[in-house]
């Protein structure tokens, strides 16, 4: 049987051409964009809402927007002088939704938002009535980080609606009526009761791993993205990930886009709400795996013993590695003490800290080796003969970072480096499968590599007859920002 963790998305997989690929097949020559691919005999009816998800899913990807200029010749269309607001389509009347998201459009193509932003305000003011409305124009005003004299009384409102439990709902919809009031209240600058509103929204997910709407038929992407939205403005996770993340998976179709349900060919919609929510949960499991910065300087460890929960790991059957808490020179650290090993053998000293996205550093010293120097850090650690590796070779002065896989090391990147026998400080910085390399704070190495997708044990790593001592072992997790601003590494 097929279990859900086999179904697994990582960011990498959701972030791939073939989903925008098949985004693009949405757009049409006007430059609008449409959810779901025309039947025979339909006419295309591009609007604003459906071009801002767009928008944003090619930013989530990571990919260019296609023909930005015919994108902003559409918003541009729909946008009404007279009254200051958007049409939801070129030609049509203005609304307070069209208008909301108009200004976002506006905003994410880097178009001058002063001619429109003031107007567009007003109109959103004056002409806003019901919840979907309230809701939706909440979004640009917390994008742009302003108010209407409305706002105050729109909350009000809404928290009038609450229910006795702190739900927004009843039956199968309360999960998603809560989620969706919530973040409203929210964006206008109120306040939700953290608790009670989790154990609403947790108590939602259905058998499938998904959220549903007041239907209770299988779930559907669209009621995932409204409840894990509000997961993710409160920084907590869902209970059962794995499934979740398992029904997402279930709603991929061949094209590369995904449906809104399990059943329903791909959509924009489907596709844009998937994204988002991986990157989500893949944000929210980091954070809650790592909520606190591990260190370990090894003081506090009997000399000749491992640290607590450490394990120690070879490539090759025999074990030849001596893996033990060691003062040298007045230093404490742990060290690999055998020089005996084969000179295939890899040595692996493994914490207990599991995690996808990190930032890594240690502080490293050679202390001899013929066949060997020097040592490095594993991450993605999934057992002796899969793995990531960077490592540092004072025999060779060369800084390099390799994945293992079945045992057989490939090399992603190398870089000479002045020779030392001295202290180094070696840094890894890995998301996704961007992967950057420091040595003594220079950045040397820019990888990519999709191979190890899965959380895996944090550890250190010698080969052969390295005789290699460690210190200050400092892990964090890691987010996308944390490479995305990296520059591109000026020596190699």
């Amino acid at each position: 049987m097929i279990t859900a963790v086999l179904l697994i998305l990582t960011v990498g997989q959701v972030h791939s051409e073939a989903a925008a690929s098949f985004l693009r097949t949405t757009q049409q020559p006007n430059g609008g964009f449409i959810s779901d691919q025309l039947k025979a005999g339909e006419t295309a009816k591009p609007n604003l809402r459906t071009t801002r998800t767009a928008v944003r899913a090619f930013r989530l990807l990571g990919k260019e927007i296609p023909h930005r200029e015919k994108v902003g010749a559409f918003l541009l269309a729909c946008y009404d002088e007279k009254s200051g607001g958007f049409a939801s389509e070129p030609g049509g009347k203005p609304d307070p939704i069209s208008t909301s998201v108009g200004l976002m459009i506006a905003q994410e193509l880097k178009l001058p938002t002063e001619k429109y932003l003031q107007r567009g305000l007003k109109f959103m003011d004056e002409q806003t009535q019901g919840f979907e409305q309230i809701r939706m124009v909440a979004s640009s005003l917390e994008e742009f980080q302003v108010t209407v004299p409305s706002a105050t009384k729109w909350v009000r409102e809404m928290e009038a609606k609450k229910r006795a439990n702190g739900s927004f709902g009843e039956g199968p919809a309360a999960a998603r009526q809560t989620a969706l009031f919530g973040v409203a209240i929210q964006r206008l600058g109120g306040n939700v009761e953290r608790e009670a509103t989790l154990r609403i929204l947790r108590s939602g997910q259905r058998a499938d791993g998904g959220f549903g709407n007041d239907s209770p038929d299988p779930s559907d992407l669209e009621s995932c993205y409204r409840i894990l939205r509000l997961f993710h403005r409160l920084e907590a996770l869902p209970e059962r990930i794995h499934d979740l993340r398992g029904f997402i998976a279930r709603c991929k179709k061949n094209d590369g886009g995904y449906g809104r349900t399990t059943s329903e060919p791909s959509s924009l919609h489907g596709t844009y709400y998937a994204t988002i929510i991986t990157s989500w949960l893949d944000e929210l499991e980091q954070a809650d795996a790592n909520s606190t910065r591990r260190r370990w300087q090894f003081e506090d460890v009997p000399l000749g013993e491992l640290p607590k929960h450490w394990t120690c790991a070879n490539s090759l059957p025999a074990l030849s590695a001596r893996w033990e808490v060691f003062e040298r020179e007045g230093v404490t650290g742990l060290v690999q003490s055998s020089s005996s090993g084969a000179y295939k053998q890899f040595h692996v000293c493994l914490s207990d800290y599991r995690c996808i996205n990190v930032d890594v550093r240690v502080r490293l010293k050679s202390i001899s080796g013929e066949l060997d120097q020097g040592g490095g850090v594993v991450w993605r650690y999934a057992d002796p003969k899969n793995y990531y590796i960077a490592r540092w070779n004072p025999l060779e002065d060369n800084f390099r970072v390799y994945k293992v896989v079945d045992g057989v090391r490939s090399q992603l990147d190398s870089a000479k480096v002045p020779h030392r026998v001295d202290w180094q400080t070696l840094r890894i910085v890995t998301y996704g499968r961007n992967i950057r390399g420091y040595l003594d704070d220079k950045l040397l190495l820019e990888a990519e590599d999709d191979q190890f997708a899965q959380a895996g044990l944090i550890g250190l790593w010698t080969k052969s007859d390295a005789v290699t001592q460690f210190d200050d072992l400092q892990v964090v997790a890691a987010f996308k920002g944390n490479v995305e601003e990296l520059a591109t590494p000026s020596t190699k």
